[in-house]
Formats: C-alpha cells, structure tokens, sequence
C-alpha cells in the first residue's frame, strides 16, 4: 500500500481507498501518485493506494480479498494513522473502477466494516466489448480493444466472457 497524506492538516482525516486500473492483469499503485498527491493535498484527506493480486495469477475473488486486507489495516490502525475510520470511501479507474464497485458490494455483503462512497471512474464493469451489433466502425480500436478486454475477464474469470462455462 501507498500512503498520501496532506502536510499541515490536524484531525482525523477521511481515507479514499484507491483501486488502481489496468484491465484486471497489469498495473500498480504507483501509477497514479501525481493524482493522489493531489487529491491529497487539495479535498484534503489520506489517499491509500492497495497494491492487489492481478489476474491471471490470482482470479476472482483475490483483489476483493487484498483490497479487504487494506480496508481492515486501515480500521485498525486508524488512531496511529490519525484517519476517521467512519470516513472512508473507494475509488479506482478502468478494471480498479470495476473492483471499487465489486468492493463496494462485498463490503456491504460482509457487514464488518463500512464505505461512505465510492468514485468511479471508467469502471471496467462489462466483460461486452460493444452491445450494438453495428457499433461505431473505430469502437475498441484505440486504447482498449475488443481482444484487451477478453483477455482481461478471461483471466480474472478464468473463463470466457459472455459464455456459460463456470470457472475451474
């Protein structure tokens, strides 16, 4: 995990638990420390970025696990973290949008802790490519394309996306 905390500011402090992108099988919490040491700085509140499982290594529901792991050390250690953890929310972008909205619901389910928010932002949420059987004819060519996003279900899943195989 990486920590953001604003300079100079007394009290405990609200936490955004970040989730970060990377189609489900790449990617870092360092990858977006410009933007957390912003956020930081400016709502202001500790940004905690958790560094997950990536597929297809570990496959669902494995990043919900250490995600949970962070939420938990955060609950824990929040008198020594100076943080209010009746204020904590989770964010994420592209596939840590997706797993900020499973987290979201799995914290929910489990009834131990609780988020006050969430921020999403791209979610990575359907493992469809396009849901118009004519799409725009550049849809997926750029950035993210039709095989990226298969793949990057398939190895969370460990499945086909879109079929009725149930994961091993």
């Amino acid at each position: 995990m990486l920590i953001y905390r604003p300079v100079d500011v007394a009290g405990p402090l609200p936490v955004c638990l970040h989730l970060h992108g990377g189609g489900y099988v790449l990617g870092l919490p360092e990858m977006n420390a410009p933007e957390h040491r912003r956020l930081a700085a400016t709502l202001p509140c500790m940004v905690v970025s958790v560094d997950y499982r990536l597929a297809p290594e570990t496959r669902a529901p494995g990043a919900l696990e250490d995600a949970d792991a962070g939420l938990g050390w955060l609950h824990g250690n929040a008198d020594a973290l100076g943080i209010d953890s009746q204020r904590i929310g989770v964010m994420g972008e592209s596939a840590g949008g997706g797993l900020a909205a499973a987290f979201a619901l799995y914290v929910r389910d489990r009834r131990e802790f609780q988020l006050v928010f969430q921020r999403l932002s791209c979610p990575m949420l359907d493992d469809r490519s396009c849901t118009r059987a004519d799409p725009h004819p550049l849809t997926g060519d750029y950035v993210w394309t039709p095989q990226m996003n298969r793949f990057g279900w398939r190895a969370l899943l460990g499945c086909e996306p879109g079929s009725d195989e149930v994961p091993a």
